[in-house]
């Protein structure tokens, strides 16, 4: 099944409404989903003397080469930003600081394709090391504890 089948039938079994917020630094040009997915808005683009309508679409996502993480290319007069789905997903729907770079995104489910905001959690970068298998992490009381499996983790935290 491929990632675009996958995310359609996973929008269907979640019976609750898509809600659109635009993605920071691209309002007017770009939205998020709750469900991972980006939209181009509608605009009007020129390109020398002439000018053309661009319709508003849903925007495919490519994996990246060393996992199977969602992201988006976001380009605007001449200027483009590779971004992470999850990324995007949590800085529109958790509230977090976007300029943080200590906080990693990880599935609970252990897919890095379902970038759905009830499937987001948030973690410290610092104090998650992932292995092959395992996940340890240091709880707020500075506690180490291992885990085999992400979700076995997210259920803990």
């Amino acid at each position: 099944m491929t990632y675009d089948e996958k995310l359609a039938a996973r929008i269907i079994e979640s019976n609750i409404p898509e809600v659109w917020k635009d993605i920071a630094d691209w309002e007017g040009l770009y939205a998020v989903s709750n469900f991972g997915r980006i939209k181009s808005y509608h605009r009007v683009l020129t390109n020398g003397k002439s000018r053309f309508i661009k319709q508003s679409y849903i925007m495919k996502t490519i994996a990246s080469m060393n996992s199977d993480r969602r992201k988006i290319n976001l380009q605007q007069n001449g200027f483009q930003q590779t971004c992470y789905i999850n990324r995007l997903v949590a800085e529109a729907f958790l509230e977090i600081n976007r300029k943080d770079d200590t906080i990693a995104f990880l599935p609970k489910n252990n897919d890095n394709g379902d970038n759905f905001v009830e499937n987001l959690m948030i973690v410290q970068k610092y104090k998650v090391l992932r292995n092959s298998r395992r996940i340890t992490s240091e709880d707020k009381h500075g506690n180490i504890m291992t885990f085999d499996s992400i979700s076995l983790a997210a259920d803990h935290l």
